[in-house]
């Protein structure tokens, strides 16, 4: 006996259904499963630049109070320095915030303050600006949760660009020193840039109790790591 929808056999349908749901499930979750079908490339430890914000051997910190943005972060790089220790001129500028989901800040980076960010690294003379991170793997597509947290529109307004890492390609680098994680996964994108700029979200958190700046780069690895330490 076969059970028809709309002249479809039972079977027929079920297949059909199931196929469906697949690629829906391949479609969502591609940044997951893409570099176990495609080798991600062997790489060094992306270069890194020594800390240009000091004073004597301390880190410099500026801290700054009030609710507009933009004259917050030009305050806070006055108190430590100046932007131009940067050397922005002519450079590609990764910044790099939290957009663990689509939710709207606290819970991820102020659009606000990314759209600060970018018109002050502008107005310095950085060729270009990109805006990038990737999402907790059950929140995944990146690019979905940009626009539903308003910070796609804050980056197209102030003219930078939006690089989703789960849209990007992902390189292996050997950590031979490390003494838990031997090998990481990260996004290409860290090479493709002259700085980075960190925007983390000072947010309680269910393991760490509360999580800063360091957690904010986890963004910026791919899940195939943690199969790494196995």
């Amino acid at each position: 006996m076969k059970i028809a929808l709309k002249g479809m056999p039972r079977r027929s349908f079920l297949i059909t259904l199931g196929i469906a749901f697949l690629m829906l499930f391949a479609l969502r979750l591609k940044a997951f499963w893409r570099p176990f079908i495609v080798s991600p490339r062997k790489g060094n430890r992306p270069p890194s630049r020594p800390n240009a914000f000091k004073t004597e051997d301390r880190a410099s910190v500026g801290i700054v109070h009030g609710r507009d943005p933009e004259r917050m972060v030009r305050e806070a790089f006055d108190l430590i320095g100046g932007i131009e220790k940067l050397d922005l001129l002519g450079k590609v500028i990764l910044l790099k915030p939290n957009i663990v989901s689509g939710a709207l800040s606290p819970a991820t980076t102020n659009p606000r303050l990314i759209g600060a960010v970018a018109k002050i690294l502008f107005e310095s003379g950085a060729r270009r600006v990109l805006v990038g991170d990737m999402s907790a793997f059950i929140k995944l597509p990146t690019r979905k949760n940009m626009e539903n947290s308003f910070i796609k529109m804050m980056v197209e307004e102030t003219g930078a660009e939006l690089v989703p890492f789960d849209e990007a390609d992902w390189v292996s680098v050997d950590l031979p020193q490390g003494q838990y994680v031997k090998k990481v996964f990260v996004t290409e994108v860290l090479y493709q840039v002259d700085r980075i700029i960190n925007l983390p979200v000072i947010k309680t958190h269910r393991s760490a109790t509360y999580s800063v700046a360091l957690k904010n780069f986890v963004g910026a690895t791919h899940f195939q790591t943690v199969f790494s330490m196995l």
